[in-house]
């Protein structure tokens, strides 16, 4: 056992009779305070922009070339915007795939201003038939790259590689190979997370598994771990109900995944092999942090209002998945916010718990029902310490972190 695990379980000994303490305490609920008028103006805009999250993009996508391949069972789609550093080498490891299976190359390009263009240029002229390239004028983030590449794409199946990112050679012939034998909707394989500044490497390992629907019986841990689009494949299909919302720019799009497509989907295999390779550095989209805060809150209810528009089940992975957000991770990208503001994430996370749970009695994780205390005494301070106070669970009680539920039929 390591000093931090050792250091990580003392801390959590002398912490949890406090939080228990707090949780259980019966305590006048507090009236919820006002909102800034910021904060307000905000959610009104966030509220009319989100009527239109059907549409798939803001500006018509141009075909600059068009892949001549028949029938690939899949469509690789790279969106990308100013990525020359690193774009090269995620074009060459989707190219060089060993692989029997047919394959395409959907690439949009969302406006770029450096070399990227030439870069893609170059690649489609050397090897045309793969290629399918799209240009639009101006960046409005990956979504509406994304739904660009959805509706030019040929195959069966689609893959989503950010453009700073790189496959292993592997990843086609894998993924497609566990997909076909399986009848499988969706294939997650295992990836590697590595930084650009420093040696340091990380790999997230799925054990092999299949998952079936989200039922009540889905495990907790799917809801860790499968919200990223990226690094794995999904059935076509699956995209007809609900594409990539455009209207919230500069967002983490990934979110949308946990409440839609795996809702849609029918099987999906976990498979332990490193495929996908995700880069961290400080220019990333994902590590863009400026001006997404609030977006991640509104954005957040929009979804949870389309997933009751189109009659979908609420299952106990749905319950977990909405706790989940309103819990640790809407606090974790408003953390630097200043206290009103923070405040203000809260009630309106209080109001989604109180709209999704109302009446709802189901088994949730530890945590999570301390969580669900901090909404039912309207208790910012306990909710607000609960996030600190989980990262200490992350290490001193990993396996009880996953909030791993039992399969119960």
């Amino acid at each position: 056992m390591n000093a931090k695990r050792i250091i990580a379980i003392c801390f959590s000994s002398i912490m949890h009779p406090f939080i228990a303490k707090r949780a259980s305490s019966k305590s006048k609920k507090r009236k919820p305070e006002s909102s800034p008028a910021f904060f307000l103006e905000k959610k009104q805009y966030i509220d009319q922009q989100s009527n239109n999250h059907f549409d798939h993009y803001i500006s018509v996508p141009h075909i600059v070339a068009e892949s001549t391949i028949e029938q690939p069972i899949l469509s690789i789609i790279v969106s990308t915007y100013n990525s020359e550093k690193f774009l090269s080498q995620c074009i060459s490891s989707i190219v060089n795939q060993k692989t029997n299976f047919k394959f395409e190359i959907v690439l949009v390009d969302n406006g770029s201003t450096d070399s990227s263009k030439k870069i893609i240029d170059f690649f489609v002229n050397r090897y045309p038939s793969i290629f399918t390239y799209i240009s639009i004028d101006k960046n409005y983030g990956s979504c509406p790259g994304r739904n660009a590449g959805i509706d030019f794409s040929k195959g069966d199946f689609l893959a989503f590689v950010d453009s700073d990112d790189y496959l292993s050679e592997a990843f086609v012939e894998r993924t497609i190979e566990v997909a076909k034998k399986n009848d499988a909707d969706i294939v997650k394989a295992s990836f590697c997370n590595f930084y650009s500044t420093r040696k340091k490497v990380h790999n997230n390992i799925y054990p092999y598994s299949s998952l079936v629907s989200m039922s009540n019986s889905f495990p907790y841990e799917a809801n860790r771990l499968l919200c990223y689009i990226w690094g794995g494949i999904y059935k076509k299909s699956l995209f007809e109900k609900k594409r990539f919302p455009y209207n919230f720019f500069n967002i983490i799009d990934d979110r949308f995944m946990k409440l839609f497509i795996y809702q849609f989907s029918k099987k999906i295999i976990l498979i332990p092999e490193v495929l996908y390779y995700y880069r961290h550095y400080s220019n990333s989209t994902s590590q863009k942090k400026e001006g997404k805060f609030l977006n991640q809150v509104f954005y957040f209810e929009s979804l949870l209002k389309e997933y009751s528009d189109l009659s979908l089940p609420k299952s106990r992975y749905y319950f977990n998945a909405v706790m989940n957000e309103i819990s640790t991770y809407l606090f974790l990208v408003n953390k630097n916010q200043s206290q009103a503001i923070l405040k203000s994430v809260f009630n309106e996370c209080h109001l989604i718990y109180e709209r999704e749970f109302s009446g709802i009695q189901c088994e949730l994780p530890t945590i999570l029902e301390y969580y669900r205390k901090s909404f039912l005494n309207n208790d910012f301070l306990l909710w607000k310490r609960l996030f600190f106070y989980s990262k200490v669970l992350r290490l001193s009680y990993p396996k009880d972190y996953l909030f791993m539920q039992e399969r119960k039929n």
